[in-house]
């Protein structure tokens, strides 16, 4: 059993069941994800909202319109990384705009970009492929 307080195994767990195709499963472990990070519960009411009107790609555009909103705050906003709702939305060029842009400021993050299957299909653009040929990760 997964420790519930160990909120990376959880963002891990949401992750694996979306790579597998069991979107349920995922949308139940990214809310309990959310949940234990503190997320207030009219966030979780909209994200639920989205979810059962407009499965995934509802959800994934209420993260983008909540971090949207609280750009510019220096605490983590909660759900998914930009990059890897623009990723899963289908926006390669928005995600690599992001991952470059993560690479430009130094980001730790940058070290994991090759190993996150989320961004397996940018593998096919040559931004990306350039990006990671110049961090040395292919």
């Amino acid at each position: 059993d997964l420790d519930p307080n160990f909120r990376a195994g959880l963002g891990l767990l949401w992750r694996s069941y979306y790579m597998k195709g069991d979107l349920e499963t995922a949308y139940k472990e990214f809310r309990t994800f959310i949940e234990r990070g503190g997320t207030p519960l009219e966030v979780l009411v909209d994200y639920d909202t989205a979810y059962a009107s407009s499965g995934w790609p509802g959800v994934l555009r209420k993260n983008l319109e909540i971090k949207e909103q609280m750009e510019g705050l220096t605490s983590r906003s909660p759900g998914i990384s930009l990059t890897e709702a623009y990723a899963m939305l289908g926006d390669r060029q928005k995600a690599i705009d992001l991952l470059e842009e993560s690479e430009k400021k130094g980001s730790f993050r940058r070290l994991t970009f090759y190993a996150n299957p989320i961004f397996d299909e940018l593998l096919e653009e040559p931004r990306y492929r350039a990006l990671l040929k110049k961090l040395g990760l292919i």
